[in-house]
Protein backbone atom coordinates (compact mmCIF):
# COMPACT_ATOMS: atom_id res chain seq x y z
CA UNK A 1 0.00 0.00 0.00
CA UNK A 2 1.42 3.57 -1.08
CA UNK A 3 0.27 7.21 -0.92
CA UNK A 4 0.42 8.55 -4.45
CA UNK A 5 -1.36 11.52 -4.14
CA UNK A 6 -2.66 13.83 -0.74
CA UNK A 7 -4.92 16.60 -2.39
CA UNK A 8 -6.20 19.13 -0.12
CA UNK A 9 -9.29 21.21 -2.11
CA UNK A 10 -10.78 24.43 -0.24
CA UNK A 11 -8.89 23.67 3.33
CA UNK A 12 -9.77 26.12 6.36
CA UNK A 13 -8.92 26.45 9.32
CA UNK A 14 -10.39 28.42 12.05
CA UNK A 15 -9.77 28.50 15.72
CA UNK A 16 -12.61 29.99 17.36
CA UNK A 17 -13.06 33.50 15.23
CA UNK A 18 -9.98 32.99 13.84
CA UNK A 19 -8.99 32.00 10.29
CA UNK A 20 -5.90 29.94 10.55
CA UNK A 21 -6.27 28.83 6.94
CA UNK A 22 -8.24 29.81 4.07
CA UNK A 23 -9.58 28.24 0.97
CA UNK A 24 -6.22 26.15 -0.02
CA UNK A 25 -5.96 23.89 -2.73
CA UNK A 26 -2.39 21.61 -2.80
CA UNK A 27 -1.10 18.68 -3.93
CA UNK A 28 1.27 16.67 -3.10
CA UNK A 29 2.91 13.91 -5.22
CA UNK A 30 4.51 11.23 -4.29
CA UNK A 31 8.48 11.16 -5.08
CA UNK A 32 8.26 14.94 -5.48
CA UNK A 33 9.95 17.51 -3.60
CA UNK A 34 7.34 20.27 -2.25
CA UNK A 35 8.30 23.33 -0.57
CA UNK A 36 5.68 25.18 1.96
CA UNK A 37 6.99 28.79 2.76
CA UNK A 38 5.69 31.65 3.68
CA UNK A 39 5.94 34.21 6.11
CA UNK A 40 5.29 33.45 10.12
CA UNK A 41 1.88 33.09 10.84
CA UNK A 42 0.95 32.57 7.27
CA UNK A 43 -0.42 28.64 8.18
CA UNK A 44 2.19 26.51 7.21
CA UNK A 45 2.44 24.71 10.28
CA UNK A 46 -1.61 24.46 9.78
CA UNK A 47 -1.50 23.14 6.36
CA UNK A 48 0.81 19.84 7.06
CA UNK A 49 -1.10 19.31 10.53
CA UNK A 50 -4.49 18.75 8.03
CA UNK A 51 -2.49 16.72 5.49
CA UNK A 52 -1.35 15.02 8.13
CA UNK A 53 -3.58 13.87 10.11
CA UNK A 54 -2.44 15.89 13.42
CA UNK A 55 -5.89 17.88 12.98
CA UNK A 56 -8.52 18.26 11.32
CA UNK A 57 -10.05 20.86 8.77
CA UNK A 58 -12.88 23.43 9.79
CA UNK A 59 -13.87 23.57 5.42
CA UNK A 60 -12.29 21.11 2.77
CA UNK A 61 -11.42 18.44 2.67
CA UNK A 62 -8.49 16.12 2.59
CA UNK A 63 -8.04 13.01 0.00
CA UNK A 64 -5.08 10.33 0.10
CA UNK A 65 -5.01 8.28 -3.17
CA UNK A 66 -3.22 5.18 -4.29
CA UNK A 67 -3.62 5.33 -8.00
CA UNK A 68 -7.09 6.50 -8.57
CA UNK A 69 -8.73 4.59 -5.41
CA UNK A 70 -9.13 6.92 -2.57
CA UNK A 71 -7.49 5.35 0.76
CA UNK A 72 -9.18 5.20 4.03
CA UNK A 73 -8.41 7.38 7.15
CA UNK A 74 -6.42 3.63 8.62
CA UNK A 75 -5.38 3.14 5.12
CA UNK A 76 -3.31 6.53 4.44
CA UNK A 77 -2.00 6.91 8.44
CA UNK A 78 -0.10 3.65 8.14
CA UNK A 79 1.95 4.77 5.15
CA UNK A 80 2.05 8.51 5.72
CA UNK A 81 4.98 10.52 7.40
CA UNK A 82 5.99 13.50 8.38
CA UNK A 83 9.23 15.21 8.46
CA UNK A 84 9.97 18.25 9.96
CA UNK A 85 12.72 21.18 9.12
CA UNK A 86 14.38 20.13 12.69
CA UNK A 87 14.54 16.57 14.09
CA UNK A 88 12.61 15.59 16.82
CA UNK A 89 15.40 13.16 17.70
CA UNK A 90 17.36 13.19 21.22
CA UNK A 91 20.95 14.89 19.95
CA UNK A 92 22.94 12.63 22.46
CA UNK A 93 21.33 9.45 21.40
CA UNK A 94 22.47 7.51 18.84
CA UNK A 95 19.85 6.50 15.69
CA UNK A 96 18.59 2.97 17.10
CA UNK A 97 18.26 4.71 20.72
CA UNK A 98 16.15 6.98 19.41
CA UNK A 99 14.35 4.34 17.25
CA UNK A 100 13.69 1.88 20.14
CA UNK A 101 12.86 4.78 22.68
CA UNK A 102 10.05 5.72 20.09
CA UNK A 103 9.33 1.75 19.67
CA UNK A 104 8.77 1.82 23.53
CA UNK A 105 6.74 4.39 24.01
CA UNK A 106 4.28 3.40 21.40
CA UNK A 107 3.98 -0.04 23.15
CA UNK A 108 5.60 -1.71 20.58
CA UNK A 109 9.32 -3.96 21.07
CA UNK A 110 12.06 -1.83 20.61
CA UNK A 111 14.66 -4.55 18.98
CA UNK A 112 12.18 -5.36 16.28
CA UNK A 113 11.38 -1.66 15.47
CA UNK A 114 14.86 -0.97 15.26
CA UNK A 115 15.29 -4.25 12.66
CA UNK A 116 12.52 -3.32 10.63
CA UNK A 117 13.60 0.73 10.33
CA UNK A 118 17.14 -0.47 9.41
CA UNK A 119 16.05 -2.75 6.82
CA UNK A 120 13.71 -0.27 5.49
CA UNK A 121 15.76 2.87 5.71
CA UNK A 122 19.25 1.46 5.20
CA UNK A 123 20.17 2.37 8.99
CA UNK A 124 22.50 0.19 9.42
CA UNK A 125 25.85 2.54 10.59
CA UNK A 126 23.01 5.00 12.46
CA UNK A 127 22.92 2.50 15.51
CA UNK A 128 26.00 3.90 16.83
CA UNK A 129 25.70 7.51 15.36
CA UNK A 130 24.79 10.21 17.72
CA UNK A 131 21.46 12.83 16.03
CA UNK A 132 23.99 16.00 16.87
CA UNK A 133 25.96 16.06 13.82
CA UNK A 134 30.01 17.76 14.55
CA UNK A 135 29.08 20.84 12.73
CA UNK A 136 25.87 21.49 14.80
CA UNK A 137 27.76 20.43 18.28
CA UNK A 138 30.06 23.08 16.73
CA UNK A 139 27.29 25.71 16.85
CA UNK A 140 25.89 25.10 20.21
CA UNK A 141 29.72 25.24 21.53
CA UNK A 142 30.24 28.47 20.41
CA UNK A 143 26.87 29.87 21.02
CA UNK A 144 26.33 28.92 24.35
CA UNK A 145 28.84 31.41 25.82
CA UNK A 146 27.54 33.87 23.45
CA UNK A 147 24.23 33.14 24.84
CA UNK A 148 25.59 33.23 28.54
CA UNK A 149 27.20 36.18 27.99
CA UNK A 150 23.87 38.28 26.70
CA UNK A 151 22.36 36.99 29.78
CA UNK A 152 25.14 38.01 32.25
CA UNK A 153 25.24 41.95 30.18
CA UNK A 154 21.24 41.85 30.97
CA UNK A 155 21.60 41.15 34.17
CA UNK A 156 24.01 43.44 34.51
CA UNK A 157 22.13 45.95 33.20
CA UNK A 158 19.53 45.19 35.26
CA UNK A 159 21.08 45.25 38.33
CA UNK A 160 22.81 48.97 37.20
CA UNK A 161 19.30 50.33 36.65
CA UNK A 162 17.50 48.73 39.17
Amino acid sequence: MRVDLVRGTGLGKRYGTTAALRAVDVELVAGRLTRIEGANGSGKTTLLALLGWSAAPTAGMVEYLCGSRGLTAAESRAVLGWVSHETLAYADLSGRANVELAARLRGLEAREAWERAAERFGLGPADDVRARSPEEEAIRATSMPRVVAAIDAADATTRNTA
